[in-house]
């Protein structure tokens, strides 16, 4: 009598189990959602900001030079948009007071500024010195270098 009872209780559940995944299985597949590509959102890309001096050029975000008093320091930077349409602001935060720094805007090309820096660090200026370029587009992106120098 046990085992016709464990019997019929196998039957049962195999059957009861049966029902319940029959019940859960669809009998067509579900449709496919059509799948439609985004929106393209153009990405603004920052300005550029190249730094030439010593025979060198560096996309590097931090430019750090080492430079003994009473050597002459001349840096061209060129900064620009690849968006012809696209206007630069130009800000310098921290150039020492002896050094200087032109920056002049491309009268051609609104999306070009070109910056000339000059030092001539004396023995009062001995020590490490940073300072900060930023270019700013129209859409406000912004691109920062950082120039450091050691002065010894």
């Amino acid at each position: 009598m046990y085992k016709k009872f464990v019997f019929s209780l196998i039957l049962i559940t195999f059957f009861s189990f049966q029902h319940f995944s029959y019940a859960q299985t669809p009998t067509s597949p579900p449709p496919v959602p059509q799948m439609t590509p985004p929106a393209q959102v153009p990405q603004d890309i920052p300005p550029i900001i190249l730094i030439s001096g010593k025979e060198r050029e560096s996309y590097q975000k931090v430019f750090i030079d080492k430079v003994k008093t009473g050597t002459e320091i001349n840096v061209k930077i060129l900064m620009f948009d690849r968006e012809p349409k696209e206007t630069l602001k130009v800000s310098s935060y921290g150039v020492p007071s002896s050094s200087k720094l032109d920056i002049k805007k491309d009268e051609k090309a609104s999306n070009r500024v070109e910056a000339n820096f000059s030092w001539k660090p004396s023995s009062t200026d001995k020590g490490f010195h940073t300072f900060v370029l930023e270019a700013v587009n129209s859409k406000g992106s912004i691109s920062r270098v950082s120039l450091s120098y050691d002065i010894n």
